[in-house]
């Protein structure tokens, strides 16, 4: 595969190569080996003495002129900016930075080397982070190129829901979060020494349906109340001495645990079923090859769920800003009174809705109703409707505080 390469970050005027000489580089290159060496030790003096910004500025100076780096993701012509993309390559590159373990890295790499997506795996210029590139192909949809129909705005909007897919599904296999500002199709990867890099040209593309795309909008502080069963699960998955019998009852509470998944989604608490599925992947990791089969249908099924669980988000995020144009629309034509009795059937559904348990649709509706309220004039009328909607609130955020408690 060609791809565009530049001298470093700064330079821009690209040169094609093949991807195949650009891990010969890391993996032999004496001069890149050098290179990195001195970065990562300026970065620990960096750490050590952080009031000196001279080695901040060094740091940064090294990794932008110093460091070849190429364009995974996107073909380019005659520069690096998004202007000079013209179309978009079957990868997707993900930027996993600030980990904090080696071992993190050591259990990462292992997945990842099993993963039949994954073109490459490197370890960044940092030492304490991952690069990787993941192909993928678009359901029903060639390749994003440049044209009338496909501006570079569009190519840019389809690269970041690509990323953000693969971002959760590497979080929710990896337990890694990638850099969630680097979702743009003309980042570059910047090249560094790492003789165990990982490449695998002939990697299968993974079929990524625009419509069905995971987001992180769900993602929420973790509050899961079985944290000790998923370390003990977790205790004897890592047991390497572990006989298959012990192994498959511990796959069985796994499947225990997903069945809390999917009583959470059937409720519509879909931040308490995005966290227990983040939490039982994670747990699966470190499993010794031998049950590796076993374990392929947990992790099947965690990322089916996944699916559902992100497609359902959508759909009430979508009826949920519908809503608000409605409501922002009566308000905007001046007809007060129909506005006004939209608000009070959306109060009376959050009452409905409090007496069912369910604080999610009471909290979708109070952002329904604020998003219209503040058009409003001065009246008595907004008065009114303001005190229900801040008692409301207040009820519904002291129920969710219990709730977390």
């Amino acid at each position: 595969m060609r791809v565009s390469i530049f001298k470093c970050v700064k330079a821009s005027i690209p040169l094609e190569t093949e991807l195949d000489k650009i891990v010969h580089m890391m993996c032999f290159s004496p001069e890149l080996s050098e290179r990195t060496q001195m970065y990562r030790q300026y970065l620990e003096w960096s750490r050590k003495n952080k009031r000196n910004n001279n080695y901040k500025r060094r740091l940064k100076s090294q990794k932008t002129t110093r460091f070849p780096a190429f364009a995974p993701c996107a073909k380019l012509n005659g520069g690096s900016a998004r202007k000079n993309v013209t179309e978009l390559t079957d990868l997707c590159y993900l930027d996993i930075d600030h980990i904090n373990e080696a071992k993190q890295i050591r259990e990462a790499m292992e997945i990842l080397r099993n993963d039949p997506n994954v073109v490459m795996a490197s370890m960044s210029v940092s030492g304490i982070g991952l690069h990787i590139l993941v192909r993928y192909q678009l359901k029903g949809l060639d390749a994003p190129k440049r044209s009338n129909k496909m501006t570079v705005k569009r190519m840019q909007e389809i690269y970041a829901q690509v990323y953000g897919h693969l971002a959760v599904k590497y979080y929710l296999e990896l337990g890694l979060l990638a850099d969630m500002q680097a979702g743009h199709m003309e980042h570059l990867y910047i090249v560094s020494y790492d003789p165990f890099v990982y490449y695998n040209p002939a990697a299968d593309p993974l079929m990524i349906d625009l419509d069905q795309t995971l987001s992180f909008d769900i993602c929420p502080a973790p509050h899961i109340d079985d944290k000790q069963e998923i370390r003990d699960l977790t205790a004897v998955l890592d047991d390497s001495n572990g006989n298959i019998a012990q192994v498959k009852e511990k796959i069985n509470r796994a499947y225990e645990i997903l069945t809390k998944v999917e009583e959470n989604f059937a409720n519509n608490n879909y931040e308490a079923a995005f966290e227990n599925i983040a939490e039982s992947n994670r747990a699966l990791r470190g499993v010794d090859k031998p049950y590796q089969e076993m374990l392929e249908k947990v992790r099947t099924d965690i990322l089916e769920t996944s699916q559902k669980v992100a497609a359902a988000n959508r759909v009430t995020k979508e009826e949920t800003q519908r809503q608000k144009s409605i409501l922002r629309g009566l308000v905007m034509q001046g007809d007060y009174k129909q506005a006004s009795l939209y608000i009070i059937e959306k109060l009376e559904a959050i009452q409905m809705s409090y007496d069912a348990g369910d604080l999610r649709t009471c909290k979708e509706n109070l952002m329904i109703i604020n998003a219209g309220l503040g058009l409003f004039p001065e009246d008595d009328n907004k008065a009114a409707l303001e005190a229900h909607y801040e008692k409301w609130k207040a009820i519904v955020n002291d129920a969710k505080k219990d709730a977390v408690s």
